[in-house]
């Protein structure tokens, strides 16, 4: 509620959220939506009890800014430090200047908890390393305020039954040493596990409408589900992660060897490491490896998806990542199928977007002709791909009854919505690279080598021209010489060793340092001039290069041309 001064002209001012709430510090926000006629001061009230009017004297605190500081439609903002951890505290802004003034509503926020968890702990309260909850689910129950976070020590949590997380702006946080409040922080050195117990048979977590919340530093890792016996028509999901109505980041973790497995006829089997419900999810540095949907031998009328991750509806993105080694396993007779799709990713529907991502060595092998699509992506949504790696996927038959099918699509990429790469590299998926078998796709400023068929069912004009590919290096010589398109041997590297960077007789980026190399790639300067390449590294010959390292820090150097010197 916004309150005004009575008085002519009005003054507007409100009260923000708080934000960058921690155990001892928190940010008050306000806003000045009308100021009269003249500079106003603004003031900001706060203490552990609403004092009511700002000028009762009853707040404990106040700050004040002169006339002048802030403007009509300025957000005046403020630090409180010192503050003691799981206490509420209000304030109160209020503006006033030779006409009049006015205040805001009284504004509330509660600091953030720190929770620990360790199985050393003694489990009291939660509240030390030495007091530690020795169950995350105790800790994830006790999280009730928006800001709270729980520090789990670097060791490995063995559960019998999945953790369920419902409460909203929680940070689980993963990775300490287990010394200090909170102490030192290594994912890698301290890493913690949070595991299933093999001789039960249940997924790691479950998430469900919470918002503002954190994975990070996490390895999740064992969890298993299967559809029940006798009961058809089934669906189970999300082995490692399954995530319904929520907002959540998830960053450096490992999802790796969970198993979503049918063990009946006529079940769907979805998102072995993570499936995704109509969430918005943000996944930063992550690897999502090894992770296992599967059929089982004699059964048939599944429908399995998503060996690493599934998303159905909602928002994605997903950095810095790699998803890779993912298998989606189907069997059943030549007349009764298993329908096997998205090796490493199945989007069902909603919005996904890949940047700097690896999607590699991702299978679906089915047991019958037709039904295998998208061994690294099967996406029915809206997919948007950039700077990223598609390299070693398979979609293929299987080998029920001895004998082994093929005329399966998208080795590489299955595009059945609207599919978009920009400045990739689709390279050695073994039969199809990129098969679009309806909705739109394009591909731009990319390469597409060594894959069989590259491209497959892509819209072309009357001339057989593929009318949204363009500035691409592609092996079948797709639109060469149309479109800025080209098919030039890239000079990859070591693509056997998963090296897909460009030579370059100027400069090379490797882990260890730039090197030089006897040759330099054709795809280096071949992007479209109208495209951004000022991320790459000078010289950069003012273009873009092709393939997944094009405008990016790790982009191969243009050849610097010599000086001609005449002398006469």
């Amino acid at each position: 509620m916004i309150v005004r001064h009575l008085l002519t002209p009005i003054i507007v001012i409100e009260n923000r959220p708080a934000t960058s709430v921690t155990p001892s510090s928190a940010w008050l926000n306000g806003y000045l939506a009308d100021i009269g006629q003249a500079p106003v001061t603004v003031s900001v009230y706060w203490g552990d009890t609403d004092g009511g009017e700002p000028t009762s004297g009853l707040w404990q605190f106040t700050n004040t800014w002169g006339q002048g500081v802030w403007s009509q439609g300025s957000s005046p903002t403020f630090q409180l430090t010192g503050l003691a951890e799981n206490k509420s505290y209000y304030y109160r802004y209020y503006a006033a200047n030779s006409y009049g003034d006015g205040w805001a509503a009284t504004e509330s926020f509660r600091t953030a908890s720190s929770l620990y968890v360790a199985t050393n702990g003694s489990g009291a309260d939660g509240k030390s390393w030495a007091t530690a909850f020795t169950n995350i689910q105790t800790a994830l129950d006790a999280s009730t305020n928006n800001f709270d976070t729980i520090y789990l020590a670097g060791q490995t949590f063995t559960i019998t039954n999945q953790l369920v997380w419902t409460n909203s702006g929680v940070t689980l946080q993963g990775g300490y040493e287990g010394i200090g409040e909170p102490g030192s922080n290594d994912p890698t050195r301290w890493q913690t596990v949070i595991r299933a117990d093999p001789a039960y048979k249940t997924r790691i977590m479950y998430i469900s409408g919470i918002t503002n919340s954190t994975m990070y530093g996490l390895k999740i890792t064992g969890g298993y589900i299967q559809s029940a016996v006798n009961a058809q028509w089934q669906t189970k999901a999300g082995a490692g992660i399954f995530v319904a109505n929520s907002a959540l980041t998830l960053s450096s973790c490992c999802i790796s060897s969970n198993v979503c497995a049918a063990i009946n006829y006529q079940t769907n089997m979805k998102g072995g490491g993570i499936y995704s419900e109509e969430s918005t999810v943000l996944m930063t540095n992550c690897s999502v490896r090894a992770n296992q949907v599967l059929g089982q031998n004699v059964f048939e009328y599944n429908y399995l998806y998503g060996g690493g991750i599934e998303v159905k509806g909602g928002s994605w993105i997903i950095r810095n990542s790699v998803v890779s080694e993912n298998l989606v396993k189907g069997y059943g007779y030549s007349d009764y199928p298993e329908w096997a799709a998205g090796g490493g990713i199945y989007q069902e529907s909603g919005t996904m977007t890949l940047e700097g991502c690896v999607v590699g060595g991702n299978i679906v092998r089915g047991g019958t002709d037709k039904m295998n699509r998208g061994g690294g992506i099967c996406a029915a949504g809206t997919l948007s791909t950039v700077n990223c790696l598609i390299i070693t996927n398979n979609a293929h038959g299987g080998t029920t009854s001895g004998k082994c099918v093929a005329d399966n699509a998208g080795d590489g990429i299955y595009a059945a919505g609207t599919v978009r790469l920009a400045n990739c590299t689709v390279a050695n998926n073994p039969t199809q690279g990129i098969a679009r078998v309806s909705g739109y796709a394009s591909v731009s400023n990319s390469i597409v080598w060594g894959n069989g068929d590259d491209l497959v069912g892509f819209a072309t004009n009357e001339l057989g021209v593929l009318t949204t590919v363009g500035y691409c290096d592609i092996e079948d010589g797709d639109n060469i010489g149309t479109n800025g398109c080209i098919s030039l041997d890239p000079l990859f590297a070591n693509p056997a060793a998963g090296d897909y960077h460009l030579k370059s007789s100027t400069g090379r980026w490797t882990p260890g340092g730039w090197v030089t190399d006897g040759r330099t790639s054709p795809c280096i300067d071949a992007g479209d001039k109208s495209s951004p390449y000022a991320n790459e590294p000078q010289p950069n010959g003012d273009r873009l290069n092709l393939g997944a390292y094009g405008n990016t820090e790790q982009a191969s150097k243009t050849t610097e041309k010599g000086t001609l010197l005449i002398l006469r």
